[in-house]
Formats: structure tokens, sequence, C-alpha cells
């Protein structure tokens, strides 16, 4: 219903962490917009919205900190998005931050084994701890499909691991493979 939640803190050693640590089948999230705040999670499946998601999570937008200290599966939107799960029309907006330990980490998701279709992301958004070579919207499973990457421009983060992700080479390639629908010049 369009409600904003602001400045949100979550740390969390359990398993999954996120503002729902799990939306199971038949879940919905929609129309949310998470703004400010930080969501750290400790063992693994660390999202800003979720954790894990086998349901559906559609129109929300998310501007915070994201980190899992030594967990695998960090992404600004989904931890880790399982078989059956849905992430659609979804926005990880600038001032946002995403940092991940171990290579599974993505500025939508650190894992994708659903369906994500027609996200957007913003420039300004800082990675750390994605896998090198990656486009960095996923960090292992799944492309996602008719990605908007707004206004995109080379970040990325010190730290081994990282690259520069959505510098203009990713955009090639991304453009290549028709993962984007458009894209603005700044």
């Amino acid at each position: 219903n369009n409600k904003v939640i602001s400045e949100l803190s979550i740390t969390s050693a359990d398993s999954p962490a996120g503002l729902f640590g799990k939306i199971g089948t038949g879940g919905i999230v929609q129309n949310l917009k998470l703004t400010g705040g930080h969501i750290k999670g400790v063992t693994s499946d660390c999202g800003s919205i979720a954790g894990v998601n086998g349901g559906t999570i559609q129109n929300s937008i998310v501007s915070a900190a994201v980190s899992g200290d030594i967990s695998q599966n960090t992404g600004g939107i989904v931890g880790k998005n399982d078989s059956g799960g849905k992430v659609e029309k979804c926005t990880v907006a600038t001032g946002s931050s995403i940092t991940g330990a171990k290579g599974k980490t993505g500025v939508l998701a650190g894992e994708n084994n659903g369906d994500m279709d027609s996200n957007t992301v913003y420039r300004g958004v800082k990675i750390n701890g994605a896998p090198a070579g990656e486009n960095n919207l996923v960090g292992t499973g799944k492309a996602p499909t008719n990605t908007n990457i707004t206004n995109p421009q080379g970040f990325g983060g010190g730290g081994s691991g990282c690259d520069t992700g959505f510098g203009f080479a990713a955009l090639a390639a991304l453009a290549g493979t028709r993962l984007i629908r458009r894209r603005e010049r700044q």
C-alpha cells in the first residue's frame, strides 16, 4: 500500500536476514519503499526486503545498506531468490550499498534461481565482494531479464573479488544479451 519504512536497522546472527527473513511460496510483498537504514546478516542469505524469497516481491523501492559479514548470498533486494521466487518491477536506488564477503553478492540478489524481470538499478549503487568479471546484478545463478540501468557509471569498491560493476564494458555485454531494455545517458 505504498508505505515507507525508513531507517530500519537489523543486525542478525540468524539466517536468513532482512525485513522479512523468508517469504514463502504464495507470499507477496508489494508497493513497499525501504529507505535509509542498514541490514546486516552474519551467516547466510541477507537482503533488504528478504533474506530468502520463494514468493513474489513487486513494485518496491530500496535505498539502504545491506551487508553480509561472513555470509553468502547478499543482495540489495533479496539474499537468495529461490526457484519459483519472483522479483519484478523493483528498484535499487542511488544511495544503496551492498557488501558481501564470499562472492555471492549482487545488486538485486546474491543468488538467483527464480525469475527477476523488469527491475531498475540506479547509478550510485555501491557494491563490494561481487565476483570478478560478472555483471553484478546477481552474484550467481540465472541472469535477470529486462533490467533498466539508469544513468550508469562505473562503481565498485576496494577489496579482493570486486570489479567495477556497471562499467561500459559490462553494459555492452548486457546489451548484447538483451538483458537491458533501455539505458539513459548521463
